[in-house]
């Protein structure tokens, strides 16, 4: 009996500390606003839908970090809101386990120690489930083109050969 006393009276102080410490502090307000877009971009046909890498070498990534030739990713945008004035890219695939800022290669793929890096063209690299920089929509037509790169960027010392895929879906934001 006098354990369960103990107990119960363990469990009273501590729920009493954890009171006196939710109700410490200062308060504030947070405020959540946006808007809702009626219509977004259409992806146009004439898109980017595959970035063929080519064959590669693993002798060329020899240090971590290492990456591919980029290739050129273009999102053609039509009946974009025209209350906008720019659109943004966000990849949502799964991240890479070892450099979170890279798409994952998909489970199939044979080659290891690689992931996909997407860039602004000509630009920084866009970590995974971030934006893209503002492409300017076109007031007049709702037209915009995201112009993008892509990479295959070494995660490891030790690259292995064989086929590689990563496949991801996107969100476009506005500004």
């Amino acid at each position: 009996m006098k354990m369960d006393s103990f107990f119960k009276m363990s469990v009273l102080a501590a729920g009493l500390v954890a009171a006196m410490g939710a109700n410490a502090g200062d308060t504030g307000t947070l405020n959540v606003t946006g808007t809702i877009i009626a219509a977004s971009c259409t992806v146009d046909a004439s898109s980017t839908a595959e970035v063929p890498m080519g064959s590669l070498s693993a002798a060329s990534f020899a240090d971590v970090g290492a990456i591919s030739e980029k290739k050129d990713i273009v999102l053609n945008l039509t009946s974009c809101p025209t209350s906008q004035t720019g659109v943004m890219f966000s990849a949502n695939g799964a991240a890479d386990a070892t450099n979170n800022q890279l798409l994952a290669l998909s489970a199939d793929s044979e080659a290891t120690g690689l992931g996909i890096a997407i860039y602004n063209k000509g630009g920084a690299l866009i970590p995974m489930h971030e934006t893209s920089a503002a492409a300017p929509i076109n007031a007049e037509t709702g037209v915009a083109t995201i112009n993008l790169e892509a990479a295959a960027m070494s995660t490891a010392q030790s690259v292995t050969g064989g086929s590689f895929n990563a496949t991801t879906t996107f969100v476009l934001s506005y500004n």
